[in-house]
């Protein structure tokens, strides 16, 4: 049974990351794009972030009944670049490319993918050493 827990936590770990790159490689290419649409994408975008942010957040708390370590590092994955708060930026991103503003769109789009490659770095980092033998 403990080595099914381990493997499904394992298995979680690795979704969350694989969402995290995602988002950042999306944000990458946003920045490229020139679309109608992208103020759109951008919404849709947070919302992702916003169902990372919920999945990392139910994750800590099945984690802390189980390994406590493994909490702990979610939660400070978590708190050092929050998907909640990406989320918000990415709102206000939309709103600045609705508005015209497309140097703060710019700036933004950078400032995420680099957030978001960076909690996706902190992720992996959390499965490599949960899933390596202690």
């Amino acid at each position: 049974m403990a080595g099914l827990k381990a493997k499904e936590m394992a298995d979680k770990l690795t979704a969350a990351t694989s969402l995290a790159n995602q988002l950042a490689r999306q944000q990458q290419q946003e920045r490229q794009a020139a679309s109608p649409d992208k103020a759109e994408r951008q919404r849709s975008l947070a919302e992702d972030a916003r169902t990372l942010d919920d999945f990392l957040q139910e994750f800590q708390q099945a984690a802390r009944e189980t390994d406590a370590q493994l909490a702990d590092a979610l939660r400070e994955a978590a708190e050092a670049n929050p998907p909640n708060e990406l989320a918000d930026q990415m709102d206000q991103t939309a709103q600045a490319l609705q508005s015209g503003g497309r140097q703060q769109a710019q700036s933004s789009l950078d400032q995420n993918a680099r957030r978001l490659d960076a909690l996706a770095q902190q992720l992996d980092a959390v499965r490599r050493s949960f899933v390596q033998p202690h």
